[in-house]
Formats: C-alpha cells, sequence, structure tokens
C-alpha cells in the first residue's frame, strides 16, 4: 500500500514589531495558575495544585462582561396599555427588532422571545431586577442591544479579547504589551504602575499585569468596547501560598453608558477526570468552587481537594453596597448534555445565564445545583450596575485551593482578611543563618523586622531540609526578641537546610527565608542529600541526559544508581554505581513508549538519599517494525499485536509464536489475566513463560508490551468491553435421546439473550460452543460432556470451580451427570438450564448435540496463535513505518482510543466525518504540547457506521 502526505503550509508575512498572545504563570505559592493578556486564566490544565505535580483543577477559566446599550434608531410605542402580569406586548410595529430579544419601556426592562409584526410575545417582566409595571398606550419602547465580551468559552476554547492597551492598533503593534512579572527583570523597566516618585508599586511577592480589550471585530463581533486591566498578586508565605488574587480594573471606553452590566467568571473546572466532578456556592461568602465527588484520581499524589473563587470587592449598588455574589450558574457542553443549561451560542444566551436566567425556558433561577457527579462548568455572577463612558469599576476575586472543605473555608478566611488589610504585610529579614554555615548542635537563629500595624509581634520558626519543599516546626508564637536559640541535634544531617520565620499579629503577617542553603552535620553518619533535576516532565527521544545534585554532610563519596518506573509497573534499573558525575547519559531506545517517572539514589557506605520525579516523562521513539505478525489460529477480535525493533543486530530471523493459555481470573471480579508464552519455533526454545496481560474488562484501550528479547518486543493492545459479553443462542442441533426439557440461559431477556453471570464476566471468552452427550469413558454407564470452542478450535476441560471452563450444576460440582441432581451447566462465564422447571421425561442422552452461540468482544485465550519472522530493518519499507497518529480499535461499541504523538507544540484539530463527507463531531481542537497522548472518543450520539477521522495541525 501506498501512503502519501499532506503537508499544510502555513505563511505568516512579518512585521516590524508586534505584540504576542502573552502566557506567563504565577508560581510562587503552592497554587500555579497560568495567565494571558487575552481574557483566560489557567487554560489547559493550568491551574495547578500544589505547584510541581500535575494535579490539575482548572482547565481553562475567564472573566465576562456583558450588558446593554440603547438602541435610540429602533424605537416603537405601545399600540395598547399593557398591566404588569402581559406576556404579550402590542406595538405600531416590530420593524428593526430581533425575533429574540430586551426592550425597554420607562423603566421596565422586558425580554421576548417571539415577535409578530404587532407584538412581542411570550415576553418575561420585569427582566434584570427591573420592576413589572403598567404601562399606557403610545409609551414609547426601545431597541436594547445586547452584548458580552468572552474571555473564556468552555465549548470552544476561545476568547474575545485581544492583547494591548487603546486604541486597538492593527496587529497589536506594541511588543511590550505582554504578561508582565515583578520578579522577572526583564520586565522591571517595563512596570507600569507607579507612585509619585516613579517607585514600581508591588503588593506581593509576586505581581501580574496585563491589559485586553474586546475591540478586534475579527475576534468580537459585538464588542462592548471596553478595557481590562489585569493585575494578579501572589506570595510564597506558607499562609499566603495557596491562593492567588486576581484584580480586574474594567473600563468602559465606548461613548455610551453600558445599562445592566454584569460581571461573571467563567470556569470548567476539569478536576482529574472531569466526569466525576462536583460543584457548589456558599452565597454568604460570594464563593463557588469545585471539587472531586470522591476525592481520588488515579495517579494523583495527593487526595484531591477543593479549588473555588471568591468576589472580595464587587462593583457597589446604587446605595454604595458592594453587590456580591447575585448568580452560580451551571452549563455543560451541548453536544454532550447533563446538568444545568448549555453552554451559550450567542450573546443574548450568555446574558440570561450571567444575570441568572434559564435561556432555554426563561426562567429566572439564580442558583444552580447538581447531585450528580459529571462533567461541568459554572458562572459566578455579579450585577446589575450602570457603567457610565469613561467609568472604571473594579472586581476582585480570590483564587483559592484547599485540601478539604475546612481547608478550604481557613484559606478562603486567610484571603479576606488579607484583602481587608489592604494587603498589609510585616517587614522581616532572615539575619542568620543565611547561608553557607555549618552548624553544630545549638545555633542561635537572628532576624530583624518592622510591625505594619505597630501592634507587639509573634514569631513561629520552622526549617526545610529539602531545600524549601517542605518545612517542619521548630517553634511557634513565640514573643518576637528577634534571636532564638536551635538546638540541632534532633535534625538529621543534611545539606540542603534552610530556616523560615514568620512574624504574626492580629492582622497581617510577614515571612522571610534563608538566602540560600546551610548544612547540619552533628555526630554521626548522616543520610546523603540528592535531587533529581532532570528530565522531569515532557518528551524524550533516543539518547537523554539524566542529571541531579548530591552532597553529604559528612563529605563521603557518593555513588549513584538511576531507576525508571513505567506508569503501572516496577522500578527498572537503569545503572548503578555510578560515579557522582552529576549526569548520566540514558538510550531510552532500548525502554518502551510510554510514561515514566525516575528516580535516583545517592549512596555511601552505610546510609542512602532517594529522590524521584513526580510527574511522568514521556518516551516517544519511533521504532520500526521488525516483523509482520499473522494470527494462524483463533478467534479473538480484541487484540492487536505488533513486533518492534529494539536492537537490529540482535536479531536471528528466527520464526515465532506467541500462544495464550486459558483465561485467568485477577484481582477483582473486573479483572482477568490473558496469558500467553513466546516460542522460538527456529529452536524449539520457550523463550517467555506464562507472561500475563493484566487487563480490565471497561472497555479501555490497554498497551501492554513483552520484555526485549532477541531485538525486538511485543506490543498487545488489547480492549474488552465486558458490557458487550452476551449469550444469544442456546439450541438442539441433534437429539437422538428424545429429550423433552426446556432450554433457558441464566439471565435471560425476553429475546433470549444473556449477559454473563455476576463475578464471572473474567472467565468469557466471546466463542461459539458445540456441546456433545458422551458416554463417560471411565465408566460408560454415566454421561459427561464433550465442549469444543468451534472459534478458536479447541476443547474446553472440566473444572470443579467456575472459570474458563465447564461442569454440572448444582449440588457438588461434578463431569458425570445425574439425572436427579443436575439440571443445568456452567460453561465459560454463563449457566444453561435443561431442565429448570422439572419438566423433562426423557433426559439426554449419548450423541446429543446441542448449541451456544455468543457474541462481543472475542478475547485472546488459549488456541490463539500469532506467528511471525524477524527480519532486518533494511528489508523494511518506508509505508512499515510506524504511525504517529492511530485509531485503536478501529471497529468498536462506544469508545475507541485515538493515539497520537505530538513532536511539537501546535494546535491540533481531530474530527470525525461521516460517509457523505459531513463533519459530525469535533474530537479535540487545542494547542498540544509535545507528547503521547491517548483521546478517548466516546460515540454514543452516533449512529453505527463507518466513519473518517482526520487530523489537522500547523
Amino acid at each position: 500500500m501506498k501512503k502519501s502526505l499532506i503537508i499544510l503550509i502555513l505563511i505568516i508575512f512579518a512585521g516590524p514589531a508586534f505584540a504576542v498572545y502573552s502566557q506567563r504563570h504565577h508560581d510562587k505559592g503552592l497554587l500555579y495558575l497560568r495567565m494571558t493578556n487575552y481574557g483566560m486564566f489557567g487554560y489547559q490544565d493550568q491551574g495547578i495544585w500544589p505547584k510541581g505535580t500535575s494535579e490539575s483543577y482548572i482547565y481553562g477559566a475567564g472573566v465576562w462582561v456583558g450588558g446593554l446599550n440603547k438602541c435610540h434608531t429602533d424605537t416603537t410605542s405601545l399600540a395598547i396599555g399593557c398591566d404588569p402580569t402581559a406576556t404579550e406586548v402590542f406595538v405600531n410595529s416590530t420593524t428593526g427588532f430581533d425575533s429574540t430579544g430586551v426592550v425597554l419601556i420607562e423603566d421596565e426592562l422586558m425580554l421576548h422571545h417571539g415577535k409578530t409584526d404587532t407584538s412581542f410575545t411570550d415576553v418575561i417582566r420585569g427582566f434584570v431586577k427591573t420592576t413589572a409595571a403598567a404601562h399606557t398606550v403610545g409609551t414609547k419602547v426601545m431597541k436594547m442591544d445586547i452584548k458580552v465580551s468572552v474571555g473564556y468559552n468552555a465549548s470552544s476554547a476561545q476568547s474575545e479579547f485581544v492583547p494591548g492597551d487603546l486604541p486597538n492598533e492593527p496587529g497589536y503593534t506594541n511588543p511590550d504589551e505582554r504578561v508582565l512579572m515583578s520578579d522577572d527583570p526583564a520586565d522591571t523597566n517595563l512596570w507600569p504602575l507607579r507612585d509619585s516618585l516613579g517607585n514600581s508599586i508591588i503588593r506581593s511577592k509576586q505581581d501580574s499585569y496585563a491589559i485586553l480589550n474586546d475591540q478586534d471585530s475579527a475576534v468580537c463581533s459585538q464588542p462592548l468596547l471596553i478595557k481590562v486591566i489585569q493585575i494578579g498578586y501572589a506570595w510564597d508565605y506558607h499562609y499566603y501560598e495557596d491562593f492567588i488574587f486576581l484584580n480586574y480594573l474594567i473600563v468602559n471606553d465606548s461613548p455610551d453608558t453600558i445599562f445592566h452590566t454584569q460581571l461573571a467568571v467563567n470556569c470548567d473546572a476539569d478536576i482529574g477526570d472531569a466526569t466525576d466532578d462536583l460543584i457548589g456556592f456558599d452565597q454568604s461568602r460570594d464563593l463557588g468552587y469545585a471539587y472531586d465527588s470522591d476525592f481520588f484520581e488515579p495517579g494523583w499524589i495527593h487526595t484531591p481537594g477543593f479549588m473555588g473563587f471568591d468576589f472580595l470587592e464587587s462593583p457597589p449598588d446604587t446605595l454604595g453596597q458592594q453587590i456580591g455574589l447575585t448568580a452560580f450558574k451551571i452549563t455543560h457542553n451541548p453536544g454532550t448534555g447533563g446538568q444545568g443549561e448549555p453552554d451559550p451560542g450567542s450573546d443574548i444566551e450568555a446574558y440570561q445565564l450571567i444575570a441568572g436566567y434559564n435561556y432555554t425556558t426563561g426562567i429566572y433561577h439564580p442558583f444552580d445545583t447538581i447531585t450528580e457527579a459529571t462533567d461541568v462548568r459554572f458562572l459566578q455572577c455579579t450585577g446589575p450596575f450602570d457603567f457610565a463612558p469613561g467609568e472604571t469599576v473594579k472586581v476582585v476575586i480570590a483564587v483559592i485551593a484547599g485540601a478539604d472543605t475546612n481547608d478550604f473555608l481557613a484559606n478562603d478566611d486567610l484571603a479576606q482578611n488579607l484583602y481587608n488589610s489592604g494587603y498589609l504585610t510585616h517587614d522581616i529579614t532572615v539575619v542568620s543563618p543565611n547561608g553557607g554555615e555549618e552548624i553544630i548542635g545549638t545555633y542561635t537563629v537572628t532576624w530583624t523586622d518592622t510591625s505594619a500595624t505597630g501592634a507587639p509581634l509573634f514569631v513561629d520558626i520552622s526549617c526545610s531540609r529539602d531545600g524549601g519543599e517542605t518545612y517542619q516546626d521548630i517553634v511557634t508564637s513565640i514573643p518576637d526578641i528577634h534571636t532564638y536559640d536551635w538546638n540541632t541535634v534532633g535534625f538529621p544531617d543534611g545539606t540542603r537546610y534552610l530556616v523560615r520565620v514568620t512574624v504574626h499579629d492580629t492582622v497581617a503577617v510577614g515571612e522571610d527565608f534563608s538566602d540560600s542553603l546551610f548544612t547540619i552535620n552533628n555526630p554521626g553518619n548522616g543520610v546523603p542529600d540528592v535531587i533529581l533535576l532532570a528530565p522531569l516532565s515532557g518528551t524524550v527521544q533516543d539518547t537523554v541526559t539524566i542529571e541531579w545534585w548530591a552532597n553529604d554532610a559528612d563529605h563521603d563519596t557518593l555513588l549513584i544508581d538511576l531507576y525508571a518506573k513505567r506508569e503501572g509497573y516496577e522500578w527498572e534499573t537503569i545503572a548503578e554505581d555510578l560515579d557522582d558525575t552529576g549526569s548520566y547519559s540514558w538510550n531510552t531506545f532500548y525502554y518502551h513508549n510510554g510514561d515514566y517517572r525516575l528516580m535516583v539514589v545517592a549512596k555511601d557506605n552505610d546510609t542512602c538519599g532517594v529522590d524521584s520525579s513526580l510527574t511522568y516523562v514521556a518516551i516517544l521513539n519511533d521504532h520500526p517494525p521488525a516483523a509482520t505478525i499473522e494470527h494462524i489460529q483463533g478467534g479473538c477480535n480484541s487484540l492487536t499485536l505488533n513486533c518492534f525493533l529494539y536492537n537490529s543486530a540482535q536479531l536471528t530471523g528466527h520464526t515465532y509464536e506467541v500462544r495464550f493459555y486459558p483465561i485467568e481470573k485477577g484481582l477483582s471480579p473486573y479483572d482477568v489475566y490473558y496469558c500467553y508464552d513466546l516460542w522460538d519455533i527456529t529452536t524449539s526454545s520457550c523463550l517467555i513463560e506464562h507472561c500475563s496481560l493484566g487487563v480490565t474488562q471497561n472497555g479501555e484501550l490497554c498497551h501492554e508490551y513483552s520484555p526485549i528479547i532477541d531485538g525486538f518486543a511485543l506490543e498487545f493492545n488489547i480492549q474488552v468491553d465486558m458490557n458487550s459479553f452476551r449469550f444469544i443462542d442456546f439450541d438442539i442441533l441433534n437429539n437422538q435421546s428424545g429429550y423433552d426439557g426446556n432450554f433457558e440461559i441464566w439471565g435471560e431477556d425476553s429475546f433470549g439473550i444473556a449477559p454473563p453471570i455476576g463475578g464471572n464476566q473474567w472467565s468469557f471468552r466471546g466463542s461459539d460452543f458445540i456441546v456433545r452427550w458422551k458416554k463417560y469413558p471411565p465408566d460408560t454407564t454415566k454421561l459427561t460432556l464433550e465442549i469444543s470452542d468451534t472459534t478458536n478450535l479447541t476443547s474446553i476441560s472440566y473444572d470443579p470451580l467456575r472459570g474458563d471452563s465447564w461442569r454440572f450444576e448444582p449440588g457438588a460440582p461434578s463431569d458425570t451427570f445425574n439425572v436427579a441432581v443436575h439440571k443445568r451447566f456452567y460453561l465459560c462465564g454463563g449457566v444453561f438450564w435443561f431442565n429448570r422447571d422439572g419438566s423433562m421425561t426423557i433426559p439426554p442422552g449419548d450423541g446429543d448435540v446441542w448449541q451456544i452461540l455468543s457474541s462481543g468482544h472475542r478475547v485472546p485465550c488459549n488456541a490463539n496463535i500469532y506467528s511471525f519472522t524477524t527480519t532486518g530493518i533494511n528489508e523494511l519499507s518506508d509505508h512499515e513505518l510506524r504511525p504517529l497518529f492511530s485509531v485503536l480499535p478501529s471497529i468498536f461499541r462506544r469508545k475507541t482510543l485515538i493515539n497520537l504523538a505530538i513532536i511539537n507544540e501546535s494546535r491540533v484539530n481531530i474530527s470525525a466525518y461521516n460517509v457523505v463527507g459531513q463533519r459530525v463531531d469535533v474530537i479535540l481542537n487545542q494547542i498540544c504540547k509535545p507528547g503521547l497522548y491517548n483521546i478517548n472518543w466516546t460515540t454514543d450520539n452516533l449512529p453505527s457506521g463507518i466513519y473518517f477521522v482526520r487530523i489537522e495541525s500547523n
């Protein structure tokens, strides 16, 4: 088969200078949050807590601003007076008015969902907290234009804001209008917030600044004509490390008042697996939040906690009081259904949501709740207020994380108190130890400080022996006398110590750390210090350098061991007893593709120190095939088997066979082991014996690899869905005895179709069977069964235990028929009755033949044999090279897996098309970083048929 390569060329004409769509990160504390200069934050799973993990809580979020403009050119008048309850309003003409829209009659807003030539129909009276009133004939009726500028659209992952200040120059020609960070020296001279003396105004340990607007018509078709100044505050103080403040200064740059303005934050809070999340709110705190329903995410180091937003400051109402949280709306992907409203598709739908209405029904329902965990989004809203030309309104939001309810609310209280104080902090400086010291015994910790409130301060002192990753208390709440004698004897030796001194009163906190590391070296042999430096994440190929730092307080010579662990497997040795050179060249080509954690061990003669990566490194090597594999026996349809080259010099040219065993039970009812041997047919030797493929029968595609042997390794791609398992027929083929009983499959429906019995799904083969009644060879006066698996051309053996086998039931398991006891037999996960109702008068006899048919996935069981002969790489043609994009399996029920390898960061679109070329699903549309992607494609909403999957990337 000849393959063609289609290349999409994107030509960009460069101007002299351009602003960038900028992304920077708040990373000072434990909350790691991506900021942009175009309205989004946390996008692409970049709302991570704690920092240094891949434990993401936010897939994307952004600010929304919506409001109404008076349309003076589109007016009419009442043809008939209306009372406060009328839902049809008669006017002289509706020309110029939309079918669905908002009109202003005196001080009352009305939302209409329809119109005739002379009336507005399906009218919601007193829209957006105006008062429904009676209006007399001839009263003026004015159209109100509805506009919502969206900072993050959860369905499209797009924003209607663009970078930069106003006026909005074509191409955004100011290159400095990126996200600025106060702790980046490159941004110091550009910092725009200055006092009267020209000094930078910095509120926290890490401020961010960006400016954006909605005035690019190519991005926002109906702009409000606003600009937004976005300022973030973050601290590394341990009291304040779990939240970040986002200040939004929103400027009305239009010549018109924006009436009944609503502000909102839209959040798609995907806590690991997005499908099991719950969300809630606390109106008394102006707080909305999301959490994982079962507080478990596979692969996470920490128990999932809470993530939410607190409106610390909102615009004032007509009495000068902060409006606070006025609506909390739940939305979902329009293509999947679910609780809440579908994500809005227009400005009028969006405005209704942030005003507290369900746009699908017109019902005012400002606060939504859910009870069933699912993939949902929420809008946290405040308003309405009027917004005059040139006016600036301010909203302050705290993005808050917490380990559990109590921790989350405690962090919310800390954020509220810090905001109430005007971000007041005490000034403190650690004097000693401040780096480079080698401490023995008792050491005096010293510091200087200044109270911001004038009140007496109390002091907490703690230390870290891992360079600031974790801290333990030395002493808490002592009077502030600027010194403390620290007895270090109870602390382990180490070379990576820091001291943290925290001063506090009832209003504010101040904190400082040692500038650099110091050593504790008390008598005795301490554990060496070691840090894995690289690689810690990302994608690697071929040879990569592993880097580490190691030291020992006792100055012992250290040796280094390196290990790798693929997800779901045990640690493998990379190298042992290396000299402590700080680096090692690791050839990843001899490791299977997949996600790995790395570990470095530094050891002296008595002890060792260990460090490992918390996140995974993806190995992505292009292993060409070493052979073409042929399925020479058996009926398995749930396994794809590949043979990949790892070392061409070790290829033998021999012929090999993969031979499967009968099915074996896993650790839980839904786990199963499909076991195989690898035989070298040329030498008649077994190279790999009884190697198991651990599979969960949940329909997910599993990737398993064999050990590397003779220069190759086998890749098993297996997908088994127990929901597909069915016995569909139980019938007689030959009735020599005259048997007159009734057949029934345990658990059958009205069509005579049944799944395997509960707890025995693991032993289902997906096979068809022939059941022959035979005389029992040891005693020909008795009958037994001879059962053949006709799908795999093998026999099924008797076993007294229910498994991949058969036996007579009920009573004591038996392989001989007792007509007085036995009314059924068990076979490979199913139970088959032949005398359940006791009506049988003629039992089955020698020569009778019955048939059982199955449907669903046919699994890799005994008599399935795969054969191949290895070849040299030079004998492989180009079209045999492994693809970087695949859909496996290509024949499936409900769900399949799309495997994608991205070499360079780029926007990727994966869409599905039917046979007439219509796009029926957008599977992925986002910017992807380099790495391996396994994308589940669920097709519940598509009819059975043939589809094409297409990938596009720049």
